[in-house]
């Protein structure tokens, strides 16, 4: 696997260099790493993994120094299972906390290539350990609104995580899902005896009969191996493993599957460590399942367990308090197997029926998990608590690490126990740090919900399926939750809302029926900033002339080219200066740049407004009413008098409404004038376009459709608003907003623009030409140079006459006071 590369020329942010340093300059094996490690809590807005290419690529170093070389890990020479000095256990939990704090929050973790030292991990000889490496590849493998990746898994590490997920018995043994994980433990004790026997089967070739050893039962080559009693045996797991492998000659292909049957029978010792095999169990298969695993080894994994959809359905549906990390695996577990055609009809049943819960299941969890999500955001925190980074329980070090059934424990069960740290700090931390805990499992759950019903939305079976639980009631109430901590989890909702109703066109009409249109503009204006439904009426104070400068600032101060058409197509370098100040001064005014999080919210909700309201597909039914109307044509107003705060993408999608909504009632024109929507969109222009490949993309969609209207194209040939064009395509700050596709989408948007708008062809003609002007004056043409140096000495001598005539207007009216 080895290192990442950084980017050539990448420079890291000053507080995510500081802690790579910190972490670089602390030796491997001191347990002082593990303790750097564990300060690290997610306080970043919008994570790129390439800022954490130092911090990776050290703990690539852990990885082969401290991991590698270990023989428990690689199950080769028996004789040296036991003879490794002990496990960083610390250290490496740590590790793999913030690795999986860093792959849940970083876009480009494709990048990431050390996934074959989890896969050594998950044969170590502490079960929090293998839990932590499985939570990493949970982690790396989840989709998230910043990063989508289709991994094509690892050999070797599928082989190991097919193993985890397999079971160990279903209900007509007693030792289901659910009756594994419940407090009662009457079902568990009466089958005790047989789970804890440790029963393998497997295939040995001997080349001689004197190889074959003892206790060999049926036909030649099989051996079975039965112990009885794990859990009361005092050897470790690996050295049990040890002594079996020598003495039935286990060959290493098979030597990982039965390390997990010790496992198996051992854990069913206590509640909480047959908790943990749940788990490891469930978050395996769900790893397993997205590995790209080839069809056979799915098709034998299901075989062996045909009542694992209804054992699934049976541990969602349970209410038992302190499950919901386990509930919300389930859940998932249910997704990855709605995307198996096989395996499609079956969950639908499952989810449907839900063991006796009739048609409502679905509804009644959504319902559920959305109440105590809301409930988490609205209850006041007892008191001020370090924040609570990783999402899952099994993630964090456990109270107790020097024995695989103490870290078994504490993984299993969070909310029941403290370190001894936290006992010193008094009850008030403690209870601090387990309501985050139970917030961050029931985000969890809901989270695994709201990816279920993402999937479901893509088939039409699953859409009437959602239509019968009624989703999209389960889903509004999540609209009105404003807690800054909640944002992820209302974007998710949002976008859901959006793919359900651009599948199907009913989950439109019902959306409306719900007011779910009103309240989604509402969120909006929240978002925005508007506060609801008190925006501000007043216009926008930016400049109304528009930019035109042709030259970067590395360029000698040049006029631009003098005109060569008609007096009134020609740009002048006092439309420059004008727009230049404009712009110091909104630089000057300007509010602090949105969190990324809000702004994947406002993305989503942006196109849900529009799918729901302007889609081709809608009807006329289907439009604002008009208190609603003004109020989203006040937010568009102020993404646009705002666009550098909001950003290119946003700014792209605001001016992709405009335009869907002239396009579909060209004579709402006069409302969205009323607004000063179309002023705020050509002075947000004239200021200086974002250089952002969308938001280029969009200029000519949007000029096209306020040419619709006769005010509207008067608006754009007086605001000269052509003349954007000439920076797009000879400043420097675009030239990476030009790459790829974007030149030849922007180019047919203008040829679209000069079809269908013969009226602004003049200006259109005269915009290129000063493009090549620009050109040629950067190149160092003499002759242009001398004529910008000419228009730049007009605009000089207009401007102290109107300088002069400005005070001597000051003093006439002074004098008549």
């Amino acid at each position: 696997m080895g290192k990442v590369k950084l980017k050539k020329g990448f420079e890291l942010p000053p507080n995510i260099q500081e802690f790579c340093d910190r972490v670089n300059n602390t030796p491997l094996n001191s347990p002082s790493f593990g303790q750097v490690l564990s300060e690290f809590r997610w306080e970043y807005d919008k994570g790129d993994f390439y800022h954490w290419v130092p911090l990776f690529n050290r703990f690539e170093d852990f990885f082969t120094e401290q991991i590698k070389p270990r023989q428990d890990l690689q199950l080769k020479d028996a004789a040296q299972f036991t003879a490794d000095p002990p496990f960083p256990v610390e250290n490496c939990l740590q590790v793999l906390r913030v690795t999986s704090i860093l792959l849940e929050n970083c876009s480009n973790k494709h990048v990431y290539a050390s996934y074959e030292h989890l896969g050594s991990l998950l044969a170590a000889p502490h079960a929090e350990v293998v839990a932590a490496a499985l939570q990493s590849l949970l982690s790396f493998l989840k989709k998230t609104h910043h990063a989508h990746i289709r991994w094509h898994g690892y050999k070797d590490l599928n082989t190991r995580l097919n193993v985890l997920a397999q079971g160990w018995g279903g209900k007509e043994e007693g030792l289901d899902l659910l009756s594994c994980v419940s407090e009662d433990q009457r079902t568990i004790q009466q089958n005790l005896a047989k789970a804890t026997t440790l029963k393998f089967d497997f295939f040995q070739e001997f080349s001689s009969a004197a190889q074959q050893p003892a206790g060999v039962a049926g036909a030649s080559g099989k051996v079975s191996i039965v112990v009885r009693g794990v859990d009361k045996l005092p050897q470790s797991d690996h050295g049990l493993l040890a002594e079996l492998v020598q003495r039935y000659q286990v060959d290493e292909q098979h030597r990982f599957s039965l390390l997990c049957k010790i496992r198996q029978a051992r854990s069913f010792a206590t509640l909480e460590s047959r908790r943990l095999l749940v788990f490891t169990r469930l978050i395996s298969f769900v790893v397993f399942a997205q590995s790209s695993p080839s069809p056979e080894a799915m098709s034998g994994l299901y075989a062996a367990e045909p009542e694992m959809i209804l054992e699934l359905v049976a541990l969602v549906q349970t209410e038992a308090p302190g499950l919901e990390w386990l509930r919300a695996l389930a859940v998932r577990a249910l997704g990855v197997q709605v995307q198996d055609r096989a395996r499609y009809t079956a969950v639908i049943a499952g989810i449907s029926g839900g063991a006796g819960q009739g048609s409502g299941l679905l509804s009644v969890l959504l319902h559920k998990a959305v109440a105590a999500f809301i409930a988490c955001g609205t209850q006041p925190p007892p008191s001020p608590s370090p924040r609570i980074a990783a999402p899952s329980p099994l993630t964090s070090p456990p109270a107790s690490a020097s024995t695989a059934a103490a870290g078994a424990a504490a993984a299993a069960a969070p909310t029941e126990s403290a370190t001894p740290s936290q006992a010193a700090a008094g009850p008030g931390l403690a209870q601090a740090q387990q309501r985050e805990q139970r917030t961050a499992h029931v985000a969890d759950f809901l989270d695994a919900m709201l990816t279920l019903v993402s999937t479901l939305v893509q088939s039409t079976a699953g859409c009437q399926v959602l239509t019968d639980a009624g989703v999209l009631q389960a889903l509004l109430p999540l609209l009105q939750d404003k807690s800054p901590e909640h944002l992820g989890v209302v974007a998710t909702t949002v976008k859901v809302m959006e793919l359900y109703m651009d599948f199907s066109q009913s989950a439109s009409t019902i959306f409306r029926d719900l007011n779910g249109l009103q309240e989604m503009i509402k969120r909006l204006a929240y978002e925005v900033g508007l506060e609801g439904t008190k925006a501000a009426s007043a216009p926008s104070q930016a400049p109304s002339t528009p930019p035109t400068s042709l030259f970067d600032a590395d360029i000698a101060p040049s006029p631009s080219p003098p005109p060569s058409g008609p007096p009134h197509s020609a740009p002048t370098a006092a439309v420059a200066q004008a727009a230049a100040a404009g712009a110091e001064g909104a630089k000057a005014s300007k509010p602090p740049p949105l969190a990324y999080s809000r702004k994947v919210l406002i993305k989503f909700l942006l196109r849900a407004v529009a799918i729901s309201s302007y889609a081709p597909t809608s009807g006329v039914a289907s439009r604002p009413q008009d208190a609603d109307a003004t109020l989203l044509y006040r937010c568009l107003r102020a993404m646009f008098e705002q666009a550098e705060r909001f950003g290119g993408s946003l700014f792209a999608l605001a001016a992709g409404v405009v335009t869907d909504l002239l396009h579909h009632e060209p004579l709402s024109y006069r409302a969205l004038e009323a607004e000063g929507l179309p002023a705020a969109f050509i002075v947000a222009i004239k200021v200086g376009v974002l250089p952002f490949g969308e938001a280029l993309i969009s200029i000519p969609n949007t000029i096209v459709a306020l040419c619709l209207n006769t005010h509207g194209l008067e608006l754009v040939r007086t605001s000269r608003v052509m003349d954007c064009l000439v920076p797009i395509f000879t400043q420097k700050q675009y030239l990476k907003a030009l790459g790829g596709e974007t030149p030849a989408a922007l180019g047919a948007g203008i040829e679209e623009l000069f079809r269908f708008t013969p009226a602004l062809r003049p200006e259109g003609m005269d915009a290129v030409v000063n493009v090549f002007r620009a050109l040629c004056i950067i190149g160092g043409d003499v002759e242009e140079v001398q004529k910008a140096e000419a228009a730049m000495a007009s605009w000089k001598q207009l401007q102290e006459r109107l300088e002069q005539d400005k005070a001597a207007a000051a003093a006439r009216a002074a004098e008549a006071a």
